[in-house]
């Protein structure tokens, strides 16, 4: 890996220097360097380091299934995922991937969390059976007095 590094000199700020260094980092060195500049850059080395317990599973599969009732596009999510099922795990190599895009948008947490939700196929069955069952409760709840009013009028 060529580090490339960009000193501003203080006294003039018209001159830029460029040190080029041709070392190879392992691992362990590039986080150690990283880990040195702050917080943030020490933890993009770090997606997927940890399972998602069964607690923050579920939790995160609520939380999506609770944004998607709320919009109320049970339907449309239903059907994305069915068709996109087989390409949940390519979903959460591109999230991986993107997550230099990503992460100052949302959030590292976010970004890991849902990527690695995504990894597993289960997880998208489990999301999809949330939705058919909160779709299926909504059609039997008892409908207002204006919705069988329009009902018997067609």
């Amino acid at each position: 890996m060529t580090l490339f590094i960009c000193h501003l000199s203080m006294q003039n700020r018209s001159s830029m220097h460029f040190v080029v260094s041709n070392s190879t980092f392992k691992t362990s060195q590039r986080k150690a360097f990283w880990n040195t500049s702050g917080n943030t850059w020490g933890k993009m080395f770090d997606f997927w380091a940890n399972e998602l317990t069964e607690e923050e599973t579920q939790a995160l599969l609520e939380k999506c299934s609770n944004e998607i009732r709320r919009r109320q596009l049970e339907a449309p999510a239903i059907v994305f995922l069915e068709m996109h099922k087989p390409l949940s795990n390519v979903f959460a190599h591109i999230g991986m991937a993107s997550a230099p895009f990503l992460v100052p948008l949302f959030g590292f947490d976010f970004v890991n969390d849902y990527s690695n939700l995504l990894q597993k196929r289960d997880n998208v069955e489990r999301l999809i059976c949330m939705l058919e069952k909160a779709r299926s409760e909504k059609d039997t709840e008892p409908k207002g007095k204006e919705e069988v009013l329009c009902q018997k009028m067609i």
